[in-house]
């Protein structure tokens, strides 16, 4: 956001589906959070401007630590509404169409 960048590490299991969702939390979305299949792999402060930023999902956006060796599927954005805060059980059905 804003021309930087938070990372962590995280082993994901090879050869496995992974939930993986990012959130604005808090009344000004100031706080962003990672989850890795219901739990809290990262959370950080953010308080630059976010809605006129790219996003970038499996690439590297010239941040040099490459591309993402699996596959994305089923990606979901949510204007308004902070679907999860902290720890989570993941759903285990794909999203119902809305």
């Amino acid at each position: 956001y804003n021309g930087s960048s938070q990372a962590t590490t995280y082993n994901f299991a090879v050869d496995g589906y992974h939930f993986v969702t990012v959130a604005q939390v808090g009344a000004s979305g100031s706080v962003v959070r990672v989850f890795v299949d219901g739990l809290v792999v990262l959370t950080t402060t953010a308080a630059a401007d976010r809605t006129t930023n790219q996003i970038i999902i499996g690439g590297d956006g010239n941040l040099g630590i490459g591309a993402m060796p699996g596959y994305v599927d089923d990606i979901r954005f949510t204007k308004g509404v902070c679907r999860y805060t902290g720890t989570f059980t993941p759903p285990t059905a794909a999203f119902p169409n809305q």
